[in-house]
Formats: C-alpha cells, sequence, structure tokens
C-alpha cells in the first residue's frame, strides 16, 4: 500500500479531491432541498388573521388607563379559578374595581 502511494501521488491526490467534491456537492443539493422545502411550507401555510377581523367593540372596552406608568389596572386582574372536585363547592369571588 505505502509503495502504491509513492508510486502514483497524483492519483491518490485526484481520487480524493474527486471525493471530497462529491461529498461537498451533495451536502450542498440536501442544504437547498431543506432550503426550497420550508419556503414552499412557508407559502403554502394558511395566511394569518387579517384586520378586518379584529374587534373594535372589544378594544374600546379595554381599560388601558394606567399601563404607561407600570401600574396594572384592577380590571385586569383575574379572580382566582375556584377548583371544585367532589368534596368542596365552589367558592364565589367579589373583585373591586376602581374607575
Amino acid at each position: 500500500m505505502k509503495k502504491f502511494l509513492h508510486s502514483h501521488p497524483n492519483i491518490v491526490i485526484g481520487v480524493l479531491a474527486v471525493a471530497f467534491i462529491v461529498v461537498l456537492v451533495s451536502f450542498y443539493f440536501w442544504a437547498i432541498g431543506g432550503v426550497f422545502d420550508q419556503i414552499d411550507r412557508a407559502l403554502a401555510a394558511p395566511l394569518a388573521r387579517s384586520a378586518i377581523d379584529f374587534d373594535l367593540l372589544g378594544a374600546s372596552k379595554l381599560n388601558l388607563r394606567g399601563l404607561l406608568n407600570g401600574e396594572t389596572p384592577a380590571a385586569a386582574i383575574a379572580p382566582p379559578l375556584a377548583s371544585t372536585t367532589a368534596t368542596s363547592t365552589p367558592v364565589a369571588s367579589s373583585s373591586t374595581s376602581t374607575p
């Protein structure tokens, strides 16, 4: 084997270079195939909800006062949910809201 490598170095280097190029080209086409697959899935995905379906009445009822100062409006804090089990009864909670 050592005799063959020393007697034909150009052939050995050429074969190794061709094998390396084949591996590079195969990885290139594999990656390009993955990119095209992701682009195809992105273009075939359903479009997001449009602004036409936006709930203007619900948005107008939001209480956003105090959010810029870092305060949380009392109406935005949800009351704790009461868990119902076979041995307990649900507890009604009252929430206080300040205008």
